[in-house]
């Protein structure tokens, strides 16, 4: 079997400059650049505050933190594990396994990122050293000589990200997507533990569900498994226990230490079903509602086992995990690593990465509620259990809020890898194909329409430069949620299902702050204009083929245009123009339209007017184009207001270095002029990049 063992480190966590004064100093330095200071942003929110609500910041070690940094050390065999909170202009360390101080100066700190995505997600670097966003960070330019880094970002209630649960090696290291998915999962558990002694948890919770009904583009941004939660090791015939909470210790009787290290079955008996069928139901990968006895006290309950790298223990607080991360589960042949040596994900050494889905588990008591209008509670609600407002609670299911529509049949869930006002996206496997699968939920009748028109327009198109649509389904299904005193209640949604082609190279924006369109992978390096040029290409000739159609894309950015392998191709990939949730049909010269995309990449004439027409995609392509060559997100951390007035009034033009090419620069201004009718059209564009690739022998 093909070995993924630990390469030899080239440096020492015993070296590393763990004084503040000292690290800021470090930092003013060349060649340290931060590719952002999100410290400076304008959307900066009130993070320090929760924080100190929360009684938390400054306090001594806690063993309720630290059991869940021992456990992820252990699970991801790395040396260190942190859980840290960014509080001003440090970032803090609550609880660490490894030779760190108190903490680190806020600039340069990797876990400053987890604010840049508008939506959360884990932040991966498998080889710090070639990657530009890193690469010049003096603990990776220097001692210790970082190279591994992931960090699954703190989620506070209301979507507030408080800072990160990570694992950090000093060797390059690659994870499946499930042993991702296990990290944020003990996140939350992290977020719970720092929220719960908040006396302004439940205001929280009221102003979170408030933005929700207000704008269910939102997400609600509550905790879900609030009344007790522990990890088993099923690969043992006890299961044992690797995790238990102080909730979930409340009810065996016993204080959290009598639980880790013991077995599953020596402490609870199943009620109406034996230990064997009980196995058999999650070995399947399924979920298994088991009600349960405690041996110790009499305590009946209900526990909810689900495997471990579920998304359903935060339905309301998705986080994802990049998609070109390969799932435990790919087709043979699937490898992991892209920034090194890869290996293909069936033979991977299990000892340093395991199967997450065969290994552990989660048990998670289920809780105590009663139907809406009334009627028995199913357990006990503990005075803790009953300050948050409503809940969202978890689905009977592995991976996705809502049961499958028969039509969709064969077709297997996975893991997360994006989420956003239209819903989720999973990877999932269909004929042994592994494809994307968009869930896009509402209450409106009107979305419900516009859902189903996205979809269908998906199954319309086919151009190698547009993400491709395979099957599509309807269907409608119900939330679950739980109200304060314990009672339930459930709202009917309707469900599209959109099935498409997998892109596993992620996003463009992602590639382009990881350094893959540059020479070499640092901030400082000069672009690889061919990568641009074959780049820019793809993405005009998708967007040529949707306007002869008479489509105008509406949010064409980074994040909708998506990359896939392909070894033939110089970059290694190519670009697909993805996401038509609202894509119009012009049938004239301009649109009115209320539907609004990513602000940052909206032309003048549609924020100042509202005026949608074909240029306005041009628009979009210029900003797109300016990201590309360097290397930022055009407008990030600015507030949508004041990005409004940079863009409307001029102030904020974005312009390219001195430097760039005469070619490149004159293409990016042509499609940033202000006039929209001096906007080129992709016809004239994909001709201009024809003859750029050609003149230079590309």
């Amino acid at each position: 079997m093909v070995s993924n063992k630990l390469p030899q480190q080239q440096g020492n966590f015993e070296t590393v400059n763990t004084s503040l004064a000292a690290a800021a100093e470090a930092l003013k330095n060349p060649p340290y650049q931060s590719l952002y200071n999100p410290k400076h942003f304008e959307v900066e929110d009130d993070r320090t505050e929760r924080l100190h609500a929360c009684k938390v910041v400054d306090t001594p070690p806690e063993t309720r933190f630290d059991h869940i940094t021992r456990l992820m050390a252990e699970v991801f065999k790395t040396p260190v594990c942190l859980i840290t909170l960014i509080i001003d202009d440090r970032v803090w360390f609550k609880s660490k396994v490894g030779p760190f101080g108190a903490c680190v100066c806020r600039d340069g700190s990797w876990c400053n990122y987890i604010v840049v995505p508008t939506a959360p997600e884990v932040l991966i670097t498998e080889d710090a050293s070639v990657d530009a966003r890193f690469a010049h960070n003096p603990y990776v330019a220097g001692d210790p000589h970082i190279k591994f880094y992931a960090g699954a970002p703190l989620v506070g209630t209301g979507g507030r990200r408080y800072g990160t649960l990570c694992v950090v090696d000093l060797v390059p290291r690659a994870f499946t997507a499930e042993m991702y998915h296990l990290l944020i999962n003990f996140a939350e558990l992290a977020v719970q533990e720092l929220e719960r002694d908040s006396d302004l948890l439940t205001q929280w919770s009221e102003q979170a569900l408030s933005d929700y009904k207000n704008n269910k583009r939102l997400r609600m941004q509550l905790s879900t498994a609030t009344e007790g939660v522990s990890l088993l090791d099923i690969r043992s015939p006890s299961w044992t226990f690797k995790y238990a909470n102080a909730a979930f210790a409340r009810h065996g009787g016993e204080a959290v230490e009598e639980f880790v290290g013991r077995g599953f079955w020596d402490k609870f008996e199943p009620e109406g079903m034996t230990q064997l069928e009980v196995a058999e139901k999650i070995a399947e990968g399924g979920v298994a509602e088991v009600p349960v006895t405690c041996k110790t006290t009499g305590k009946r309950f209900s526990l909810t086992l689900r495997p471990a790298c579920s998304d359903q223990m935060t339905p309301g607080k998705p986080v994802t995990v990049p998609s070109w991360v390969p799932s435990e589960k790919s087709p043979g042949g699937v490898k992991m690593g892209i920034d090194m040596e890869p290996v293909e994900v069936a033979k991977r050494d299990p000892a340093l990465c395991q199967d997450v889905e065969k290994c552990f588990y989660l048990g998670i008591v289920s809780p105590a509620r009663c139907s809406a209008d009334g009627g028995s509670p199913t357990g006990s609600a503990s005075s803790e259990e009953a300050r948050s407002p409503l809940r969202p609670l978890g689905s009977p299911r592995a991976y996705g809020d809502y049961g499958m529509p028969r039509e969709l049949e064969g077709l297997e869930m996975g893991p997360l890898v994006g989420s956003g006002g239209f819903g989720k996206v999973y990877r999932g496997l269909r004929d042994g194909e592994v494809v994307a699968v968009k869930i896009v939920e509402t209450q409106s009748e009107a979305k419900a329409t516009q859902a189903k028109a996205e979809g269908m327009l998906g199954m319309s198109l086919d151009h190698p430069n547009v993400v491709k649509t395979l099957c599509v389904a309807a269907g409608e299904g119900e939330q679950q949620y739980l109200l304060k005193g314990m009672k339930s209640k459930s709202e009917k949604v309707s469900i599209m299902w959109i099935v498409s082609e997998y892109c596993d190279r992620g996003m463009l924006i992602d590639a382009v702050e990881r350094g893959w369109l540059s020479q070499a992978r640092t901030i400082f390096s000069k672009p690889n204009m061919l990568n641009l040029y074959l780049t820019a290409l793809d993405v005009a000739k998708g967007m040529l083929y949707l306007h002869r159609r008479n489509l105008i894309h509406c949010d064409l950015n980074g994040r909708n245009v998506m990359l896939q392998h392909c070894e033939s191709d110089p970059r290694g990939f190519v670009a697909k123009v993805c996401d038509f949730g609202l894509t119009q049909i012009c049938e004239g010269d301009n649109i009115s339209t209320d539907a609004f995309g990513t602000i940052s990449h909206m032309s003048p004439e549609l924020l100042m007017d509202g005026r949608l027409g074909f240029k306005a995609d041009i628009w979009a392509f210029g900003v797109l184009l300016w990201e590309m060559y360097t290397g930022y997100r055009a407008y990030q951390g600015r507030k949508p207001g004041n990005i409004i007035f940079l863009v409307t009034s001029g102030k904020g033009k974005l312009e390219l270095p001195e430097d760039a090419p005469e070619a490149y620069k004159e293409l990016t201004t042509r499609c940033l002029n202000f006039e929209p009718e001096n906007r080129p059209g992709f016809e004239s564009l994909v001709e201009y990049i024809e003859a750029i690739l050609e003149e230079h022998g590309y």
